[in-house]
C-alpha cells in the first residue's frame, strides 16, 4: 500500500488539476459522488484502495491457506453472521496492520449499505448490528446464536409479523423468557420505526444476507463495493443556495443534475452548467471580492451586482437575449 504521504501528494495532483487551483471549489465528498448526486465522479482514492482490500476474498467460501492463519487469529467465520460492531471485537486480536486494515473497510462498507426495503431490513444480523440495540448496547445472545438464530428473518414469519415466544421456542428448541424476547421486539421495531421500512408478507427463504449481497452483484471487480464506500448523505452547496430562491422538489434535484450529461458531451457546456448547479459559477462580485476588479456591478447592465441568480435572470442585458426574437 502506498504511503500516507505519497497518497496525499496523488490527492492534491488531481484536485490541483481539477479545479487549476491549490483551492477546491466544493468538498471532496461532494465531487466524487454520482451524477444524480451532484458529483463529477472523482475519484477518491482512499475508498479505491479499501475497495481494492481483500474483502471480497476473505467473503467466498473458498479456505486457503492464508484464511485459515487468519482464522487460526480470530473467529474470522463468525463475520458472516454479525454486525458490524463485531469486527470491533475481531479487531482486538488482530496485530496485524494489513488485516486491521482489511477488516476496517469492510466494517465502513457495512455501515454504509443502506437498507430501503423490508426484505433488506429482515436480512440484515441481529447481533453486534449497530442498528439493533438495547440500552444502546448491540446485541448478542450466544445460546440463540447457537441454535442458528442470526438474522432478523430467523423471528419473522411469512406474514411478516414475529413469531411468539412460543413459537419460537419450539421451532428453535431455546430456553428463552418473556423479557429476553420482548426486549429483543422491540429493539428491532424501533429500529423498523426509525428506518421507516414496511413490514411485507414475503419472507422467502433462503435469502443472501444484505451485508453480503455487494459480494454477489460482480464476479469480478470491485465497482459496487466502491460506490457504496463512495456514498455520502450531503447536500451539496449549490442546492442549498438555489433552494432559497426556488422551490424545488429533493427528487427534481437528481434529475437537474443528470440532466446536463445526457443533453451533451461537450466538455465546456458541462462544465459551465456544473457550476452553475453548484452556485461556484465566478462573477464579478466573486472577482471584486477577492481583489481582482475595482467594481462588482454586472458587466451587461451595470445596474446591480453581478451575481449568479442577477447575471442568469434579473439583467436586462440577458433577459433581452435570452427572450428576445430568434432571427
Amino acid at each position: 500500500m502506498p504511503s500516507i504521504n505519497h497518497l496525499k501528494n496523488l490527492k492534491e495532483i488531481l484536485f490541483h488539476f481539477l479545479w487549476n487551483s491549490k483551492v477546491d471549489r466544493i468538498k471532496r465528498k461532494q465531487i466524487t459522488q454520482n451524477y444524480e448526486k451532484g458529483g463529477l465522479k472523482m475519484i477518491d482514492i482512499d475508498n479505491y484502495i479499501k475497495g481494492l482490500k481483500w474483502i471480497k476474498r476473505l467473503m467466498n467460501g473458498n479456505n486457503p491457506k492464508w484464511k485459515q492463519l487468519l482464522g487460526y487469529q480470530t473467529n474470522i467465520d463468525k463475520i458472516l453472521f454479525q454486525g458490524s460492531a463485531f469486527i470491533s471485537v475481531l479487531l482486538r486480536d488482530i496485530r496485524n496492520p494489513f488485516w486491521r486494515d482489511t477488516l476496517n473497510a469492510y466494517q465502513t462498507l457495512h455501515n454504509k449499505i443502506e437498507i430501503e426495503t423490508w426484505n433488506e431490513f429482515i436480512n440484515q444480523p441481529i447481533w453486534f448490528n449497530s442498528r439493533v440495540k438495547i440500552d444502546n448496547k448491540t446485541i448478542f445472545y450466544e445460546h440463540w446464536y447457537k441454535r442458528n438464530i442470526n438474522y432478523i428473518s430467523d423471528i419473522i414469519n411469512e406474514e411478516g409479523a414475529f413469531y411468539s415466544l412460543f413459537e419460537i421456542q419450539s421451532k428453535y428448541k431455546i430456553k428463552t423468557n418473556f423479557l429476553v424476547y420482548a426486549s429483543l421486539k422491540s429493539s428491532i421495531m424501533s429500529a423498523i420505526n426509525k428506518m421507516q421500512v414496511n413490514p411485507e408478507k414475503n419472507n422467502i427463504k433462503p435469502h443472501i444476507p444484505t451485508h453480503l449481497r455487494p459480494f454477489f452483484i460482480s464476479k469480478k471487480g470491485t465497482k459496487p463495493i466502491y460506490n457504496i464506500l463512495c456514498l455520502e448523505h450531503t447536500i451539496p452547496f449549490g442546492q442549498l443556495k438555489w433552494g432559497t430562491k426556488f422551490a424545488i422538489a429533493e427528487d427534481q434535484w437528481e434529475k437537474l443534475y443528470e440532466l446536463p450529461f445526457k443533453c451533451t458531451k461537450s466538455s465546456k457546456l458541462l462544465w459551465l452548467q456544473y457550476r452553475i448547479n453548484q452556485y461556484i459559477l465566478t462573477t464579478n462580485v466573486t472577482l471584486f471580492k477577492y481583489g481582482n476588479i475595482d467594481t462588482k456591478l454586472c458587466s451587461f447592465c451595470t445596474l446591480e451586482d453581478e451575481t449568479i441568480f442577477h447575471i442568469l435572470w434579473l439583467c436586462p442585458k440577458v433577459s433581452n437575449v435570452a427572450h428576445g426574437p430568434l432571427v
